[in-house]
C-alpha cells in the first residue's frame, strides 16, 4: 500500500469532510454572488439595468427554465418557466430582455428580470422583485458558509483525532477565535465527532468513581532516568476520561513552572506534554517531534490556556514561555525548536 492509499484509508472520515466543504464551497459561492446580484437588482429602477434586444433564433425549456437565445448576441438568457406559463414565446419573436449580473461560474448564462415579447410585456422588473428575496438568498449564505466552517474543522479534527487525546470540546475551544466560531457552531462540531455531546459521567459503562479515575490517571504518570512519563492516553475511553486525564496533567504544574511529560504510548518518545502555569492560567500542549527536526517546534502562536474563556496569551505571557522554552533546552534537555 502507497502513501496516498494508506492515507485516505487511515483518514476516510476526515477526506469525505474534505470532499463535502469542497461541494459546500462551490454552493457558498454561487450563493454569494446570487445574493449579491438580487439585492443589486432590487436597489434599481428598469433604466438602470443593463438590456439586450433582438429576433429570437433558439428557444430550450429544460426542467423548469425557459432558455431564450438572440440573433447575433453572445449571452444566453434564462427565467423560470412557471413566471410566462400562460404565453407562448416562438423562434421569430422580437424580444427585448432586462438582465442581472451572473456569478463567474454561469459563464454566458443570465436571469431574466424584465422581459418584453413583441412590444408586449409578459414579465416584469416588479413581478421578478416580488418574487424574489435578497433575505432569503442571505440565509442561504449565511447557512451553507456555516456548514463550510464546521466541516472544515471537523474534517481537521478527523485528521488529528490522535493528538486530540479524546477531549474534542477541549480542542473545539481553543480554536474557536481562529475559525470564528459560534458557541452553537461549537456543539454541532463536537456533537458530530464524538457523538451526543451532553452524556454525563453518571451514564458512563465505566464503574470507576471520579476519584478512582482520577488516582489512575496520577498513578500512570512515573519517572524514568532523567524524564518523566504517562502512560495515561492508553487509560483513556471516552471523554470524561480525557477531561480528568488534563485536569491530572494540569496539577502537576506550580506557578511559574513548565515541565515536560512524555507519552509513552508512543515508541519513538516523539509525543510530549508541555504544561505551563503563569498568572494562575495552566496551558496544556500536545506536541510531536518534526520529521525533519526530530525537535518539538514552538513558536509565538504555540501558547494557549485550556481553562479560560480568553485563550489568547499576553505578549508578556508569551515571552516568559519562550523564556522557559529555551532554559529547558539549556538545563534539561535540548528537545524544543523555538522560533
Amino acid at each position: 500500500m502507497n502513501k496516498i492509499d494508506e492515507f485516505l484509508t487511515t483518514n476516510t472520515k476526515s477526506v469525505l469532510c474534505f470532499l463535502f466543504s469542497l461541494i459546500c464551497s462551490f454552493l457558498v459561492f454561487i450563493s454569494y454572488f446570487d445574493y449579491v446580484n438580487i439585492k443589486d437588482i432590487h436597489s434599481k429602477e428598469l433604466i438602470n439595468i443593463d438590456y439586450v434586444e433582438g429576433v429570437v433564433v433558439d428557444i430550450d425549456t429544460p426542467k423548469t427554465n425557459t432558455e431564450i437565445i438572440i440573433e447575433s448576441c453572445e449571452k444566453e438568457f434564462y427565467i423560470h418557466t412557471s413566471y410566462i406559463e400562460d404565453f407562448v414565446i416562438e423562434v421569430g419573436d422580437y424580444v427585448t430582455i432586462y438582465y442581472s449580473n451572473n456569478s463567474p461560474i454561469r459563464g454566458n448564462y443570465y436571469n431574466i428580470v424584465n422581459l418584453e415579447v413583441n412590444s408586449e410585456l409578459i414579465y416584469s422588473l416588479e413581478e421578478f422583485k416580488e418574487s424574489t428575496n435578497p433575505t432569503l438568498y442571505l440565509g442561504l449564505l449565511i447557512g451553507s458558509t456555516s456548514i463550510l466552517i464546521i466541516l472544515i474543522v471537523v474534517g481537521i479534527l478527523l485528521l488529528n483525532r490522535d493528538r486530540l487525546v479524546d477531549n474534542v470540546r477541549l480542542f473545539v475551544l481553543t480554536q474557536k477565535d481562529n475559525y470564528n466560531l459560534t458557541d452553537e457552531q461549537v456543539d454541532k462540531i463536537v456533537e458530530m465527532f464524538e457523538g451526543n455531546i451532553d452524556d454525563k459521567f453518571d451514564d458512563l459503562s465505566s464503574n470507576k468513581s471520579k476519584e478512582e479515575i482520577y488516582k489512575m490517571f496520577k498513578d500512570s504518570i512515573y519517572t524514568k532516568g532523567k524524564r518523566i512519563y504517562t502512560s495515561g492516553l492508553e487509560l483513556i475511553e471516552n471523554e470524561m476520561y480525557g477531561d480528568i486525564f488534563f485536569e491530572v496533567l494540569m496539577e502537576t504544574v506550580i506557578e511559574g513552572e513548565l515541565k515536560v511529560i512524555y507519552d509513552d504510548a508512543y515508541k519513538y518518545e516523539d509525543s510530549i506534554y508541555v504544561i505551563y502555569k503563569i498568572n494562575n492560567k495552566v496551558a496544556l500542549l500536545n506536541l510531536f517531534l518534526e520529521d525533519d527536526t526530530k525537535l518539538f517546534y514552538i513558536d509565538n502562536d504555540t501558547l494557549y490556556f485550556m481553562n479560560e474563556k480568553k485563550k489568547d496569551p499576553t505578549k508578556n505571557e508569551n515571552a516568559l514561555f519562550i523564556e522557559e522554552i529555551k532554559k529547558y533546552n539549556i538545563l534539561k534537555e535540548e528537545i524544543f525548536k523555538v522560533e
